[in-house]
């Protein structure tokens, strides 16, 4: 089944229409009970039956009014991002300038202190811990971060601490 170019501001593609926006909206798209269906999509989806979680469809030559299937492929977010047009990326940079100050505000708010606070406890419950021996008094001790641990507890590390620095000053 192929994509009909009705205008060009209209495709038609499984018997619906799509629209082009304009600015932001470049992409085809049919708005049905409030959520938006975008053409590209929904021809990947005829052929495909799917797209991979963490996939966009990209189109190969860049055209977005181009969307045959043979100018359509499944591209992983990433690798995505790094082929967007210069425009494109351009447009992102402004797009995040424009919101940087807005984003710091919330991250200063109440809302945002909540937020983080929350998620942090959440990153710690499920934490995989080690055991290590103490390279001071060589008791045991559990540690998250085991390449950067050396020490069972402050009194170790001023020892240690201490220990170097009397070598020090006697060389």
């Amino acid at each position: 089944m192929e994509v009909i170019i009705i205008s060009e501001r209209k495709q038609q593609f499984n018997g619906k229409h799509y629209w082009c926006g304009k600015g932001k909206n470049r992409y085809y798209r049919r708005v049905h009970r409030g959520k938006s269906y975008y053409i590209h999509r929904e021809v990947w989806l005829y052929y495909y039956k799917s797209i991979p979680k963490g996939y966009h469809i990209h189109h190969i030559d860049n055209n977005w009014h181009n969307n045959q299937i043979d100018n359509l492929q499944a591209l992983p977010v990433s690798a995505h991002m790094k082929i967007q047009t210069p425009e494109a990326l351009e447009n992102r940079r402004r797009n995040i300038a424009k919101v940087g100050h807005l984003a710091k505000a919330w991250h200063k708010s109440e809302a945002g202190h909540k937020w983080h606070s929350e998620h942090s406890k959440k990153g710690w419950e499920n934490r995989k811990t080690y055991t290590k021996n103490c390279e001071n008094c060589d008791g045991k001790y559990s540690t998250p971060f085991p390449s950067r641990s050396k020490y069972c507890g402050g009194n170790c590390k001023a020892t240690a601490f201490r220990r170097s620095r009397d070598i020090m000053q006697k060389t």
